[in-house]
Order: structure tokens, then sequence, then C-alpha cells
């Protein structure tokens, strides 16, 4: 079965750009995640769903990894509530502040999007 694409975009700032992500659902293609990979598109990415608001549940690692990538963690209210630039090797990232969703995406994305925006998903 052909992964899920989810379009976002910044309700606080509709003139922004968008991402369209790939949902990681699966047991196997949340442990990969982007490790190993090459690179990342501009506006895309990958999009991790933690069913509640967690901390711990949304950090993430970077070991394996080539490249940096911007991180955006939100909340079940859809409210972008941490952000960070992450770097390979570095053992651990974790939000501010619990978060539902973790958006894992190119570093050019990282300036485009504030804490405090509400972001829209819509499946595509």
């Amino acid at each position: 079965m052909p992964a899920k694409t989810i379009t976002l975009s910044n309700f606080s700032a509709p003139q922004e750009s968008y991402l369209t992500l790939t949902l990681c659902d699966t047991f196997f293609s949340r442990l990969k995640g982007l490790m190993f990979q090459k690179g990342l598109p501009p506006g895309g990415g990958l999009l991790f769903d933690e069913k509640r608001d967690s901390r711990l549940n949304s950090a993430i690692h970077m070991f394996f990894m080539r490249f940096p990538i911007a991180v955006f963690w939100v909340n079940s209210a859809n409210i972008l509530v941490s952000k960070s630039l992450a770097k390979p090797w570095h053992p651990f990232y974790m939000p501010s502040t619990p978060a539902r969703y973790i958006i894992e995406t190119s570093t050019s994305n990282l300036e485009l999007w504030n804490v405090g925006d509400k972001i829209l998903f819509d499946e595509a």
C-alpha cells in the first residue's frame, strides 16, 4: 500500500508556503524515518502522529542522519508549540511543551513557520 500524503499549510500566514509530507504510520516507516537518506526536497518531509500530546513520546533522535533538518512539533489543537534545527548524530530533541505531531522537513522551512501558528492538515 502506498504511503499516505498529507499537505500542511499555515493558517496564521496563508501566503506562506505549504508542505507535502509522507505520513509515517507503520512500525517500519516510523523506525526508519529519514535515516540513511541523502536529502529532502524543500517542500517535502515526514509527518508522525503520536495520537496524544506528550513531550517524551514526541522526542526524536538524529542517529544515522547525513544532513540537518527542521523539526516542528504541533499539539492536538493544531498549534505549533516548538521548533528546532536538528543536527546529524545528535542523540535527542524534545519539544518545549507537549506535542502530538512531529514534522521533519528541510531546513529551508525553519524560518517560515513560528511557535503559535495554527497549522492545517489536509489529506491528499
